[in-house]
């Protein structure tokens, strides 16, 4: 990680700490240990949900902050309130196709993204009365 990248995370992690004060309550063992492997964890959490903008981050510490809990969220946690739950931050095809894929209405057995565009289409024009 580059000295740009760390010192991104060292500022998302000092307003996780400000928003989250007993997060040392919950350190094992030396807490800047602690706190260098809680850093490395929300990196990767961050990177395998998708999140890659600013306003993510934002995001995620506007949620962590009106959660009211004193201690920091799990890397997970965090990294879906970046995103708003399990749809927000995705694009609005992405969304619709994950909806429309976990509700089964996808062609079986493995549908393509266009079918379920065109699934998402049909149930707008029937929502529409066309």
């Amino acid at each position: 990680m580059g000295e740009e990248a760390a010192d991104y995370v060292n500022r998302v992690f000092q307003k996780l700490i400000a928003v989250c004060p007993a997060w040392k309550n919950s350190a094992d063992g030396d807490p800047t240990n602690w706190a260098n492997m809680y850093k490395i964890e929300l990196v990767a959490a961050l990177k395998d949900a998708g999140v890659t903008k600013g306003e993510q981050i934002s995001k995620g510490i506007a949620e962590t902050r009106q959660a009211g809990k004193p201690f920091l969220p799990a890397p997970g946690e965090f990294a879906k309130a970046c995103r708003g739950g399990d749809l927000k931050g995705l694009s609005h095809q992405t969304a619709a196709y994950r909806l429309v894929d976990k509700r089964n209405l996808l062609p079986a057995p493995k549908a393509d993204k266009e079918s379920a565009l065109s699934i998402i289409s049909s149930m707008k024009k029937a929502i529409a009365g066309k």
